[in-house]
């Protein structure tokens, strides 16, 4: 070996290696618990008016269990689920699955309790679509009444058509029409009555 070769490869410096960082790992998820019904605090300027939807939860919680758990921050103060606690206070329920957000800030909670009902307002139903599965439904005997769907008024084996107001009188069935303040309930009450002839009155509910 010529001798300015081996001076050559002596002075070669080995290639430096990329070191093996560890990959970054995601925040670990809170684990379920049960809690007693009663230990979450519902937040005391929740700003959603949950009432109406109440029966129709526990409905559900009833039929298929309790499958979304109510959220609270460290302090055991609801972040999301409120409904979900008192449809289980209804159903007579002595435990409720709990998520435990104790890594976010206050901001992020507060922020969290919001945007946990804002996005599900985004959504749209697909009339026709959901006419079709609430269709399959009740022929399966499937009650979705109580979750709080109904099928169209002019929805009779999956096709619409007319209806003759008689027709739903005599089977002894009520509309009630949403009216934006007296005014408009006046007109529809008269378009009711006088264009359409149907026996109709105003109430409030």
């Amino acid at each position: 070996m010529n001798p300015k070769d081996r001076k050559a490869k002596t002075e070669m410096k080995p290639k430096p290696k990329t070191p093996n960082l560890p990959a970054a790992t995601p925040a670990p998820a809170p684990a379920l618990e049960w809690w007693p019904v009663d230990r979450p605090v519902p937040y005391a300027r929740n700003p959603r008016r949950n009432d109406g939807a109440v029966d129709a939860l526990a409905a559900s919680i009833r039929e298929f269990g309790f499958r979304s758990p109510v959220l609270v921050d460290a302090a055991g103060v609801v972040i999301a689920g409120h409904t979900r606690l008192k449809a289980a206070r209804k159903l007579g329920l002595r435990e409720v699955p709990v998520l435990v957000c104790a890594d976010l800030p206050p901001e992020k909670v507060a922020a969290l309790r919001l945007a946990d009902n804002k996005t599900a307002e985004l959504a749209e139903w697909d009339t026709p679509a959901l006419d079709a599965e609430l269709a399959e439904l009740a022929e399966a005997g499937v009650d979705m009444e109580q979750f709080g769907f109904a099928l169209s008024v002019a929805q009779t084996d999956g096709e619409a058509h007319e209806i003759d107001p008689s027709e739903i009188f005599d089977a002894g069935v009520s509309l009630v029409v949403e009216c934006d303040g007296d005014a408009d309930a006046e007109e529809k009450l008269r378009i009711a009555t006088e264009e359409m002839g149907w026996k109709a009155k105003l109430s409030t509910l």
